[in-house]
């Protein structure tokens, strides 16, 4: 398949499912998901994870995953700071 016969996903519609997914607060969320739904970069996401602003990741299968019911509550608690 030649690649200009490739559907890819909109950005827009890539950002529309991750909030959906954040926002059930069901599943698992990668670094890079995360980044896009905050709109910032892959080393911010770690450096607010180092620095407690965001739940550590857990490591499954070898990839680094959040508990989107545990970046629901971090956001929640700080929007109300």
């Amino acid at each position: 398949m030649v690649d200009s016969q490739r559907t890819f996903p909109a950005p827009s519609d890539k950002l529309t499912e991750i909030r959906r997914a954040r926002e059930s607060g069901e599943g698992f969320s990668s670094i890079k998901h995360v980044a896009l739904y905050f709109d910032v970069s892959i080393a911010t996401i770690y450096n607010w994870m180092n620095q407690g602003v965001i739940p550590k990741a857990y490591k499954i299968g070898g990839r680094r995953r959040f508990k989107n019911s545990e970046l629901a509550k971090a956001e929640a608690l700080h929007e109300q700071v």
